[in-house]
């Protein structure tokens, strides 16, 4: 984050504390994310363990008084606004055109809801896209009702597309549903158990814990979910076609336009779009850093590369993967398993026998 972009994050932070009747520290995201997962945890204990995510879901959201409606097409957005009419409740009246293409959820306080009827109601767009998120955006509106405290400010808050989510209320509850949306005391053993049939992290490995726990999950999600929980040091990895940041200023400049014959027009490389690290991954002492371009002899450029070869695995040496400045990012050996989705690679990295810079494997 950017100075002012943490500043205004943690004056949030500190709003949210204050709501929840929480102590102001150091580390008030994590503060807060326990004190959630605790609340969830609490309903657990009183109306016992339930054992998929939609159970644990439908548990939440009775306790946060909360009813969610998915949106598939239109008829299914008519037939609610046939049940709840903008003359009964006029908040109504600004579904129809909010629930757009760039909002995958809206949440509603209801004004004048019959009493056998919950006082909020989020609506999730399950259309195109937003079919593959509907899973944590529902996760995503009960974050907002417990860190809120149920009292939630507006009438009418939209839960924008995540490249659009810029206000730090909705990163806080992006943290949040991260961590509820895979409640760890439902996600963890199971993951655990297909990991230790296989012996280390596979795409396999996350596709069977997803079909078994969370299969409304995308396989995004569980991936990260799968990577919070591993004992073994893994970066999970997105990489596709970009530019340098200088190449992307060349790329924007006016002379590239006025003087096409004269500046010289970069080349797009296949670079780290997305990286993420287990616990064990983030302490080697290993970075694997955003928009570094992926060595071509690495197995992730060829699966890329490669029409064919849509899957593969295999070991490579870790000190071709280079940074910007020519050093490699560690030594050792990595064993890497990467997929080819569309114009994008997909790929574990797990630090076998790695070392950091500097330090021998």
């Amino acid at each position: 984050m950017k100075w002012a972009e943490r500043q205004g994050y943690e004056a949030v932070l500190r709003r949210a504390a204050k709501t929840l009747g929480l102590p102001l520290t150091d580390d008030l995201e994590e503060v807060i994310v326990r004190h959630c997962v605790a609340r969830l945890g609490e309903w657990v204990a009183v109306y016992g363990p339930p054992t998929t995510f939609v159970d644990l879901l439908t548990l939440a959201t009775a306790c946060l008084n909360l009813e969610i409606v998915e949106v598939h097409s239109d008829a299914d957005l008519q037939e609610l606004l046939r049940r709840i009419p903008p003359e009964k409740e006029p908040v109504m009246a600004r579904l129809r055109s909010e629930l757009d293409d760039n909002t995958d959820g809206v949440t509603i306080r209801r004004q004048r809801h019959e009493a056998w009827e919950k006082p909020f109601l989020a609506v999730i767009n399950c259309r195109g896209r937003h079919a593959l998120r509907r899973f944590f955006s529902k996760w995503h509106e009960v974050a907002h009702l417990l860190i809120e405290g149920q009292r939630l400010n507006v009438a009418f808050r939209q839960t924008r597309v995540p490249e659009l989510r810029r206000e730090p209320e909705e990163t806080l509850a992006d943290r949040v549903a991260a961590a509820l949306a895979f409640y760890p005391d439902i996600f963890e053993p199971v993951f655990l158990e297909e990991l230790g049939r296989c012996g280390r992290l596979t795409f396999d490995v996350i596709d069977e814990t997803r079909e078994r726990v969370a299969p409304e999950a995308s396989h995004h999600a569980t991936i990260l979910a799968c990577l919070r929980h591993c004992p073994d040091p893994v970066y999970f990895i997105r990489c596709k076609m970009g530019y340098k940041r200088d190449e992307e200023r060349t790329l924007a400049s006016p002379q590239l336009a006025l003087f096409p014959d004269h500046v010289p027009v970069p080349e797009p490389k296949l670079r780290v779009a997305e990286v993420t690290g287990s616990p064990a991954a983030l302490e080697s002492g290993i970075r694997v850093h955003p928009n570094m371009q992926v060595p071509e002899a690495s197995l992730v450029a060829r699966a890329f590369q490669d029409p064919w070869m849509l899957a593969g695995s295999g070991r490579e040496a870790l000190e071709q993967w280079q940074t910007s400045s020519g050093g490699p990012i560690g030594s050792g050996e990595v064993e890497v398993e990467a997929m080819r989705l569309e114009d994008e690679v997909w790929a574990l990295l797990r630090l076998t026998s790695a070392s950091g810079p500097g330090r021998r494997p």
